[in-house]
């Protein structure tokens, strides 16, 4: 006779779930940090061959959107919870969420014929997306508020 087994997994215990998320945390704003010497120090978001010089209307706010990034990061790594989570990502994606309309207003691009309608819709993608991750955050953190002790 056969016997079957039902797998369930190991819930990971909280000090490496704080663990994880405090190393995801750093490993973000670390990348931001990277991003922010890219844009603004070498090679400078000069140096990109498709981009115009109205893209300095747009680096204040891309690099503000780094810079809440390295924040939320380094809180991260210190603070655990979903309620902490949750505004981290709620911040940081109203803030990304800001730039891209900037970058939508401003369109410091020149493309090629064919990529300015790709560019558009990758935009339109990044705005939706932003907007389904804010009303998601928003209800992480309602239910992290709600039910405080979980």
């Amino acid at each position: 006779m056969a016997t079957t087994s039902t797998h369930h997994p190991v819930p990971r215990p909280r000090a490496a779930q704080r663990t994880a998320a405090g190393s995801a945390g750093l490993g973000t704003a670390l990348v931001d940090l990277v991003l922010l010497y890219v844009v603004n120090v070498r090679p400078g978001w000069e140096a990109a061959p498709f981009l115009t010089p109205e893209a300095a209307d747009v680096v204040p706010l891309v690099n503000a959107a780094l810079w809440t990034g390295v924040g939320v990061g380094l809180v991260l790594t210190l603070l655990h919870g979903v309620g902490i989570r949750s505004l981290g990502d709620l911040v940081t994606t109203v803030v990304g969420l800001a730039a891209t309309l900037r970058v939508w207003d401003v369109f410091p691009f020149d493309l090629t014929s064919g990529w300015h309608l790709t560019v558009r819709v990758l935009l339109v993608v990044a705005v939706v997306g932003s907007l389904i991750g804010i009303v998601a955050a928003l209800v992480r953190l309602l239910g992290a508020l709600w039910r405080p002790d979980e």
